[in-house]
């Protein structure tokens, strides 16, 4: 798995945000879980780091405004699932050039 978070809402919180989606990620998709069931897995991780960086930021005022944007890439064998959220792209690169898998979610986009 490769994962590249960015955290935004200051430095402190922003570091949590980050930790706490790849914390969940790496959780969420065991090196060796059985089947074939990648894009599931990956969407449901990624919904477990939003509800817990949701609830550490109720939780803990200081950290309110926390978040992260996210993008990941889960191999395995011949195979690959990604997701991102926020502005972090993913791009293919052939045969020298770079071609954008994923568009930014933000309202400059």
């Amino acid at each position: 798995m490769f994962v590249v978070a960015d955290g935004l809402g200051g430095h402190v919180a922003g570091r949590v945000a980050s930790e706490t989606a790849v914390g969940c990620l790496l959780a969420g998709m065991p090196e060796n879980s059985p089947g074939d069931s990648s894009f599931d897995r990956l969407r449901d991780a990624c919904r477990a780091a939003h509800l817990a960086i949701t609830h550490r930021a109720e939780a803990e005022p200081r950290l309110g405004g926390m978040g992260t944007t996210l993008a990941a890439l889960w191999f395995r064998g011949d195979r690959v699932a990604l997701v991102h959220l926020g502005d972090s792209r993913i791009y293919l690169l052939r045969g020298g050039e770079l071609h954008p898998l994923t568009f930014d979610h933000s309202v400059v986009r």
